[in-house]
C-alpha cells in the first residue's frame, strides 16, 4: 500500500510533464572520463533514490529527493547535478549532485514554509539547473515563493543557496488573464548570454497573462524584458503565447517557440537579442497539420549545421506529434512523424557526439513506462522501453524518465526516472551510445506509403523492414486494434500483409508493431481507402417547393485503376428514398439509369411524396458492389387543401385565416382568433386544447380548427377626481378601472386591462390633449389610473375609457370642470389727473366683468353656471 501510494503521488506530480510531451534540450559535450561507460545492452542504474521516511504523511519528505523529473547537467567538476520535484528534507524537492561513482550528496532541500494563504514561500518545483560561467547553478521553481507565482535561485557546488528572485503576484483582468508584473510560472533553464546575464521565460503572467522573457544578471538583478500578446477567444495572438525556454544560437541571439498563438494559433517560431528586440519569425500553420508541426512543446536545440530541433505534441503525417528542424528564416521541415495509435512523443532530445538526437518518453512503449529513443539526422527512428513497474510500483531499472538526457564527450548518456528503482523514488541511469544501435534499438524501414486508394476487389500488399535482435515479434493491425489471418487476410504475423480482395471492411489504419525483448516499436500508419463511384441531384434545386414530382441527377463511375476491368466499376443501380420530416414516412425505390458518356451516367424517377417537406437521398452501385457517399436534397412538395375554421360559444370574432383558405399541405402556418365585444376561450381540436389566441399548425388534409369565444361584459371605468364642474387649479387626475367578469373555462388574462386612454377637451378653443393613463393594480380585479396633464384655463371636459387585451372596451365616462390659473392684471394712468380703481381678483379664463356690476356679483355668476 505504501509504494501504491508513492506512485500515484509521483504520476500526479509528473502529469503536466506528460502532457508537454516530447523537448529539445541543450548539447552537452563535456568530459566524463571518470565513469565507466555502459557494458550491457539497457541502462545501467547508477543510483536509486531512497524510500520515503514516513509514506503517509504529508508532504512526503526522505533523505534525497523524489522524482527526479529534470534534466541532468554535467558539471565542469566532473560530477552531476539535478533536481527533484518533491522529497527531500521538506517534501518540496530538493537538489542533489551524484559522483562518477553513483555517490548522490542532497545539496539543498526546498523549504515548505507557507505563508497565511498555506502557499509555499521558499520555491516549490524546481526546473532545470544550468551551470553560469563563475561555476554555480542557476534555476526556477514553477511555484512557490512569497506570491506563489515562481522563483529564481542560485546554488553553489557545495551547496550555498541564494533565493534571487520572487515572481510578482497574480492578478485577473478584466478578459480574464492571469497577469503579473514580471510573470509567472518559469519553465525550462536559463539560458547565459554572452553578455554574462541570464535569460528565461515564463509560460504565464506579464502584461497579457500569456508569458514574458526575462533577464537576470547573476547577482539576482532582474527585469523583465518582454510579454508575450494575449489570446483572445475566437482569435490568435500576434506574436505568440506560452513559451517554451529559450535556447542560445551561435550569432549570440536567443531562439524559442511558444505553444500558442501566432496566425494559426499553432505556436510560433521567434528571435530575441539581448538587446530586448524581438522578432517573430514564423507562424506554424495549424490548418494543414499533415505538413507541419502543431504546438511546439519544448525548448529548441542548435545543431552543428546551424538549423534548429524541436517538438510538438501535434501535426505531421500521422497526427500524433512531430521531431522538426527548421532554419533561422522559419522553413520548417519534419523528421519524424508520431502515430496517433501510438503515442510516441516524449520528453527532451539531447544531440549526441555521434550527431544522433536522444530522447526519452515518460510514459508509453512496450510496458507502459516510458522509453529510450534515438534518432538519426536523416529520420531513422528507434526505441527502447523501460520494464514494467511491479506491484510496489518498484523495478530494477526505473520508469517514467520524462527528464530529458545529459551526454558526455566520450559517448555516454545520463538521464533520470521520475519513478521506479527499487524504492519506487526513481533513479539516475548512464547508457553508453554505440549500444543505441541495432540491434539494441528496434527500427522499421521502407515503409509503405501513407495512403493507399483502392477498389473492392483489388489486392493490397503492405510491407515494412524492421530490424532488432532476435526474435522478433511482428503484429499488424487496423485502427489501433490487432489483426488476424483468415479470408482476405494473410501475414498479419509478418512484416508483409496482403489483402485479396479487398472489402469494403477493410478500410482503415495500417501499423505494423514490432517486439522484442528490450522494446516495442509501432510502424508509420497507412490509410487504405476504397474509391467508391458519385452521385449529384440535379432536380430538385436545394429547398426548392415543387409541384411536378420529377427527380434527376448524374452518377460517376469510380476511377479506373490499373490492371482493373472496365466491367468492374459499371453503374448498375441508383438507389432512392424520400423521408417526410413531418410524418416520418419513407418512399424508396430504383432509378432509371441511361448511359452519359465518359464514365457518367444520368438517372431519373418520378415519383408523388407525402406534401410537406421532403428530404431526398440517392446512392450509386456499380458491379464490384462499391457504394457511393449518400447525395442529399431537401424539398417541399405543394399540395393545397382547404381549412375549415368554426368558432362555438356566445361570442364573436374574426381570424387572421378565414374559413375555406387553400393551405399547402405539410407547411407551418399560424392563425389567431380576435374577439369581438367577446373573451377568447381556448382552441379545441382532436382532444388538444390550446388556451392562447395564436395556434401554430401544419396543414393536413380535412383539417378542422375549431376556437371557442364567449360574449362577455365589459370593462367598466370611472373618474374620482375631479368632480362633475369643479374648479381646480390641480393638474392631477384620478380614478378606477375594472376588468371585465372571468367566465367559467375561459382564461382570466384574456380579461386583463390593457390601459385607460383619456382625452381632456378644452370648451373654449376646442382643443384636445390625449394620451393613456398609469395604471396600477387595486383590489381584486379592479385597478386606480392617474393622469397628470395641464389643460388650458377654462372649462373642460375629461373623457376616459378602459381596454382590455382582448380590445374590449368600457363606455366612455366624461366630466366637465373648470381649470384656473391666476392671472396677473395691469391698470396703468395716463393723462394729468389722479384717482383710484376698484375690482376685485380674477383666474385666467374668467370673461371681464361688466362695469355696472361689481366683482363678487360676476363671481356668483361664473359659480352659477
Amino acid at each position: 500500500m505504501t509504494r501504491v501510494r508513492i506512485r500515484a503521488f509521483l504520476l500526479q506530480s509528473l502529469a503536466q510533464r506528460r502532457r508537454t510531451s516530447l523537448a529539445l534540450a541543450a548539447v552537452i559535450i563535456q568530459s566524463f572520463a571518470a565513469l565507466p561507460t555502459a557494458s550491457v545492452a539497457g541502462p545501467a542504474v547508477l543510483y536509486s533514490f531512497s524510500a520515503p521516511t514516513f509514506p503517509n504523511a504529508s508532504p512526503v519528505t526522505n533523505s534525497d529527493g523524489i522524482a527526479p523529473a529534470s534534466r541532468l547537467v554535467l558539471g565542469s567538476d566532473g560530477y552531476l547535478y539535478g533536481t527533484t520535484r518533491s522529497g527531500g528534507a521538506n517534501g518540496a524537492g530538493s537538489v542533489f549532485r551524484m559522483s562518477a561513482t553513483g555517490t548522490l550528496s542532497n545539496l539543498y532541500s526546498f523549504q515548505a514554509a507557507t505563508n497565511s494563504s498555506g502557499e509555499v514561500v521558499y520555491g516549490l518545483g524546481p526546473n532545470d539547473l544550468a551551470q553560469g560561467s563563475n561555476g554555480n547553478f542557476y534555476g526556477t521553481t514553477r511555484n512557490g515563493g512569497s506570491n506563489f507565482s515562481g522563483t529564481i535561485f542560485m546554488i553553489s557546488p557545495s551547496g550555498s543557496f541564494s533565493e534571487l528572485h520572487t515572481f510578482a503576484a497574480k492578478t485577473a483582468n478584466s478578459s480574464g488573464q492571469v497577469t503579473s508584473a514580471d510573470g509567472a510560472t518559469p519553465t525550462g533553464a536559463l539560458a547565459q548570454g554572452n553578455d554574462g546575464n541570464f535569460y528565461g521565460t515564463t509560460q504565464y503572467g506579464g502584461a497579457n497573462g500569456t508569458g514574458t522573457i526575462f533577464q537576470i544578471t547573476p547577482a539576482g538583478a532582474f527585469v523583465s524584458l518582454y510579454s508575450f500578446s494575449r489570446t483572445v477567444a475566437g482569435s490568435a495572438s500576434t506574436n505568440g503565447a506560452v513559451p517554451n525556454g529559450l535556447v542560445l544560437g551561435t550569432n549570440s541571439d536567443f531562439y524559442g517557440t511558444t505553444q500558442q498563438g501566432g496566425l494559426d494559433n499553432a505556436g510560433t517560431f521567434f528571435k530575441f537579442t539581448t538587446a530586448g528586440r524581438f522578432t517573430q519569425i514564423e507562424s506554424f500553420n495549424g490548418a494543414a497539420p499533415g505538413d507541419n508541426p502543431v504546438t511546439p512543446n519544448g525548448a529548441l536545440v542548435q545543431g552543428a549545421n546551424g538549423n534548429f530541433y524541436g517538438t510538438s505534441a501535434f501535426g505531421g503525417a500521422q497526427g500524433g506529434g512531430a521531431i522538426f528542424e527548421i532554419t533561422g528564416a522559419g522553413t520548417a521541415t519534419v523528421l519524424h512523424s508520431f502515430p496517433q495509435l501510438d503515442a510516441g512523443a516524449g520528453a527532451a532530445l539531447t544531440v549526441g557526439v555521434d550527431g544522433n538526437f536522444y530522447g526519452t518518453t515518460g510514459a508509453n512503449g512496450l510496458n507502459g513506462d516510458g522509453t529510450l529513443i534515438r534518432m538519426t539526422p536523416a529520420g531513422d527512428f528507434s526505441t527502447y522501453a523501460f520494464s514494467a513497474l511491479g506491484t510496489n510500483a518498484d523495478n530494477a531499472g526505473g520508469a517514467d524518465p520524462s527528464a530529458g538526457l545529459a551526454a558526455d564527450g566520450a559517448g555516454n548518456l545520463y538521464g533520470a526516472c521520475a519513478a521506479g528503482g527499487t524504492n519506487g523514488s526513481g533513479v539516475v541511469f548512464q547508457i553508453f551510445g554505440p549500444n543505441f544501435v541495432p540491434p539494441f534499438f528496434l527500427s522499421i524501414s521502407n515503409p509503405p506509403p501513407a495512403s493507399t486508394n483502392v477498389l473492392v476487389g483489388a489486392s493490397v500488399t503492405l510491407s515494412n523492414n524492421p530490424q532488432g535482435i532476435a526474435p522478433l515479434t511482428c503484429q499488424w493491425q487496423r485502427d489501433g486494434t490487432n489483426i488476424t489471418d483468415g479470408g482476405d487476410i494473410v501475414g498479419s504475423l509478418t512484416n508483409t500483409l496482403i489483402i485479396n480482395p479487398v472489402f469494403p471492411r477493410d478500410v482503415g489504419s495500417y501499423s505494423l508493431v514490432i517486439s522484442n525483448t528490450w522494446g516495442a516499436l509501432t510502424s508509420s500508419v497507412t490509410v487504405l481507402t476504397v474509391t467508391p463511384p458519385a452521385i449529384s441531384i440535379s432536380s430538385p434545386a436545394p429547398n426548392a417547393s415543387i409541384t411536378a414530382p420529377v427527380f434527376s441527377g448524374t452518377a460517376t463511375d469510380a476511377p479506373l485503376f490499373t490492371n482493373t476491368s472496365p466491367t468492374a466499376i459499371r453503374l448498375i443501380n441508383v438507389v432512392y428514398s424520400i423521408t417526410n420530416i413531418f410524418n416520418s414516412s419513407k418512399i424508396t425505390g430504383l432509378a432509371a439509369v441511361t448511359g452519359g458518356g465518359g464514365g457518367a451516367s444520368n438517372w431519373t424517377f418520378t415519383v408523388t411524396p407525402y406534401p410537406g417537406t421532403n428530404i431526398l437521398s440517392v446512392q450509386s452501385v456499380d458491379a464490384s458492389g462499391n457504394i457511393s457517399p449518400a447525395a442529399t436534397r431537401t424539398f417541399f412538395y405543394e399540395a393545397a387543401a382547404p381549412l375549415t375554421v368554426r368558432m362555438v360559444g356566445s361570442g364573436t370574432g374574426a381570424f387572421t385565416i378565414t374559413n375555406g383558405a387553400m393551405l399547402n399541405l405539410g407547411k407551418g402556418y399560424s392563425i389567431t382568433a380576435k374577439p369581438n365585444s367577446s373573451v377568447f376561450v381556448s382552441w379545441l381540436n382532436d382532444g388538444f386544447i390550446s388556451y392562447t389566441p395564436t395556434l401554430s399548425f401544419v396543414m393536413q388534409s380535412n383539417l378542422v380548427l375549431t376556437a371557442k369565444l364567449m360574449a362577455r361584459q365589459p370593462p367598466a371605468v370611472s373618474i374620482s377626481f375631479p368632480t362633475d364642474h369643479e374648479r381646480s387649479g390641480s393638474s392631477d387626475f384620478l380614478g378606477t378601472a375594472q376588468s371585465s367578469p372571468v367566465l367559467f373555462g375561459a382564461d382570466p388574462n384574456n380579461a386583463t386591462l390593457a390601459h385607460v386612454m383619456y382625452w381632456v377637451t378644452n370648451t373654449a378653443s376646442q382643443s384636445v390633449i390625449g394620451g393613456v393613463a398609469a395604471l396600477s393594480s387595486g383590489a381584486g380585479a379592479v385597478s386606480n389610473w392617474s393622469i397628470t396633464v395641464t389643460p388650458l384655463p377654462g372649462t373642460n371636459i375629461l373623457a376616459v375609457q378602459s381596454e382590455d387585451v382582448s380590445a374590449g372596451l368600457s363606455a366612455i365616462v366624461a366630466r366637465t370642470f373648470f381649470y384656473k390659473v391666476p392671472a396677473r392684471f395691469d391698470l396703468f394712468k395716463a393723462g394729468s389727473g389722479t384717482g383710484t380703481f376698484t375690482g376685485a381678483a380674477s383666474v385666467a379664463g374668467d370673461p371681464p366683468p361688466d362695469q355696472r356690476r361689481d366683482a363678487q356679483h360676476w363671481r356668483n355668476l361664473q359659480d352659477h353656471r
